[in-house]
């Protein structure tokens, strides 16, 4: 599950995009490798619509910090 918005302002015209989502729950090695998936997903759809402007998401990763999810989501630049 994934939520975007691409947000301008009406007086200054700058523009966010803000996103959040929830991603695949409970432990096992299967579900660690589909929430890095879903994440690269994510990555492919925020660069794809709103990589000119600046960027910010969020949300339940439910990953412990050393998965590759984590890794994924933190080492992109746009983010």
């Amino acid at each position: 599950v994934a939520l975007n918005l691409h947000l301008k302002s009406k007086t200054s015209q700058k523009e966010i995009s803000i996103g959040t989502t929830h991603l695949k729950a409970k432990s096992s090695a299967l579900l660690m490798t589909l929430r890095n998936e879903q994440g690269q997903d994510l990555l492919k759809f925020l660069n794809e619509e709103s990589s000119e402007i600046p960027a910010l998401f969020c949300g339940d990763f439910n990953a412990e910090p050393s998965e590759p999810v984590i890794h994924t989501m933190t080492s992109n630049k746009s983010l």
